[in-house]
Order: C-alpha cells, then structure tokens, then sequence
C-alpha cells in the first residue's frame, strides 16, 4: 500500500450570499421511546459503560455512552437533567442500581425537551412570554397558558429556562418517573488496582467502496475531509470499542502524511488501519503501566517486557528513551515497536 499523495489543490467555494431569516423551523418529529432493558439487560449494559469498574457512572461517560448507544437521545439538556434527578444522594455518580431509573428519566426528559423545543421560535434555549402562549396550545392538558408561564416564572425574569418548564410540567401535568431510591450511605472502598482490559476486538477495515460510504456519512458538510474531531466523534459512534484517543491521535498523525490536518477520502481506508494497530500497541503499553500514569518507568518496562517478547528489556528502554527523562511516552513506545513490527501491508513511511 504506498502511501497516499498529497491533497491536490482545491478550487476556492463561491461566496454564498446571506440568506433572509427563514420562517419558523417545522415542529419535529417526537424522539422514539427508550425501551428501557430488563434489570439484568441494564446491569450488562452498566457493565460495558463502566470502564474502570469501578460501580460509578460520571456525567462524561453517560454523555459517551447516549451518543454510542441511543444516538437519537443525544440532547446534552436532558442527558444534564435526567443524570440529576438520578444522583439522588448527590455523590455525582450514577450508581449501578441507579441506571435503569436513568434511562427512565432520559427517555421522559427528551420528551419534554421536544415540547420545550418546539416553542421555542427562535432557538435561544429559553420561552418568552409570547413564544409559550403560542405553544401552549397544541398542549391540551394547558389550560390557562399565561397563568401556567407565571407559575412556571418563579423568579418573575420573564423568561422560562428547561429546568424551570421541567419542575412545573412534571409537577402538574406530566409526572415523572418515579425517582431513584435513596442510597444509603456507603462507605468509600480503598482505591483497588486498576483492572487490565483484555486486548480489544480487530477492527475489521471494510472494503474500499464500503470505505467511502463511511466516510460520506462522516463527513458532514461534504468536503471530502476529515478533521481529528470529526474522526473522534465517528469512532465513539461507530466503533466505540476503538475510542481510545492515545490511538486516534497516533492514527490521525500517521494518515496525515501532507500535513494539512485533514484526512482526506482516498487516506481513510488507512486511517482504519492505523486506528487498528494503534490500539492493540496501546493495549501492550497500558499492561505494563501498573500505575495508570500514561508513561513507564524502567522499573514497568523490565517487568513487562517479557510480555512483548522483548529481550534485553534494559537496553530496549535506553533506546525508546529518546530524550533521556527516564520514562516512555505512548508516541517513544509506538515509534520503536512500529519500527520493529509494522505489518507488511502498513505503509511504513507514515509512521515516521
């Protein structure tokens, strides 16, 4: 595989005139209800979220795990207000018997977000007086739509936020779910050793014309390029096995051989290989870091490097220490190992 050339030139785009200020956006379709998993479906589900096992959830990985698992519930404004009214014991977690009251609350919460949404004319986030009245009506169960929005109002500003449109509607028309039990205070466990992950699944790289399927559907506004935050955020979704940005960034930087910051359409098939290979030297690199610090001491490396299948384990960290600090960085790890076992099939002038 030689390595792709250079990104050609590219025409400039055209100027595009200002358009006018459309008309109001058309009301949305409802989001599809989360069939909430049976307690042990969520306890498996809670499991594989759970990275580091250790029984928590914190708003970043539930944030993760909507967008992966329930991509059509990702409204950051529920996901914030469905994980609050799950932390009923306000540790900041979502406990493992706390998770299916979550999804409950997720799935409620969305649905009110679509309502508060669809009042909302201009997309400010928030309902003037106006903008509720006019709303209310396709909602039955309000009746006296001004008298709602004052109650709703309680610092009398003149504007309704989602959390106060939230506390009225589950108080008065659309209870929500009942709320997580109360946990009872737990003692904090002494910090455990981290658990090793077994090595992660092959990403199976898809055929180039399947290649350039993925790559459209990534590629959102349709200029045959890829930046690091659109690739991130397609692995999350895609392959979120792979969501490892040590990796990514290592396979961003190997695919990027012009140096545009971009991957571009005819590099993507190789990114998907990087991405691979970069994994599994992650997964070598964090079986021997036994503290979790993302570097290895000569003391980690000796220990482990028998595991790798490297002898003479003192002379190979002199030579990965390039610079002499004493300890190895994931990218000193990866350049040494890729020179000693890039598969034949890798292009080995990206690497470098």
């Amino acid at each position: 595989y030689p390595a792709p050339k250079g990104a050609e030139p590219k025409a400039a785009a055209p100027v595009v005139p200002q358009k006018e200020k459309e008309a109001p956006k058309p009301k949305r379709t409802p989001r599809k209800k989360i069939d909430v998993p049976s307690e042990e479906e969520c306890m498996d589900i809670f499991a594989m979220i759970d990275m580091n096992g250790n029984g928590l959830l914190s708003l970043a990985e539930l944030d993760k795990a909507v967008l992966a698992t329930w991509p059509e519930f990702n409204n950051k404004s529920a996901i914030i207000r469905a994980y609050k009214a799950t932390d009923t014991n306000s540790n900041g977690y979502v406990e493992e018997h706390e998770f299916m009251f979550f999804l409950q609350f997720l799935s409620y919460y969305n649905n009110l977000w679509d309502s508060f949404s669809d009042f909302d004319s201009d997309d400010d986030r928030r309902l003037s007086k106006e903008e509720f009245v006019a709303g209310a009506a396709t909602l039955e169960e309000i009746e006296n739509p001004e008298k709602a929005f004052d109650e709703m109002d309680a610092n009398g500003g003149g504007l309704v936020l989602f959390d106060e449109f939230c506390t009225w509607m589950a108080d008065k028309k659309y209870p929500a779910p009942k709320g997580a039990a109360k946990s009872e205070t737990v003692t904090t466990k002494a910090k455990t050793p981290p658990k090793k992950q077994g090595p992660r699944k092959i990403l199976t790289v898809p055929s180039e014309d399947e290649c350039m399927e993925i790559f459209s559907m990534i590629d959102m506004n349709g200029n045959d390029l890829l930046s690091l935050a659109e690739l991130d955020k397609a692995i999350l979704a895609t392959w979120p096995e792979f969501n490892n940005k040590p990796a990514i960034m290592r396979a961003y930087k190997a695919t990027d051989t012009n140096g545009n910051g971009f991957v571009e359409k005819k590099e993507f098939l190789f990114f998907l290989r990087f991405l691979s290979y970069y994994n599994n030297m992650w997964d070598s690199f964090s079986s021997l870091d036994s503290d979790d610090d993302r570097r290895l001491s000569k003391e980690e490396f000796v220990q482990g490097a028998s595991s790798l299948g490297l002898e003479n384990a003192d002379r190979v960290f002199d030579q990965m220490d390039e610079n002499q600090g004493g300890i190895i960085l994931f990218d000193e790890f990866c350049t040494y190992m890729a020179i000693r076992d890039l598969p034949d099939e890798m292009p080995k002038n990206f690497v470098m």
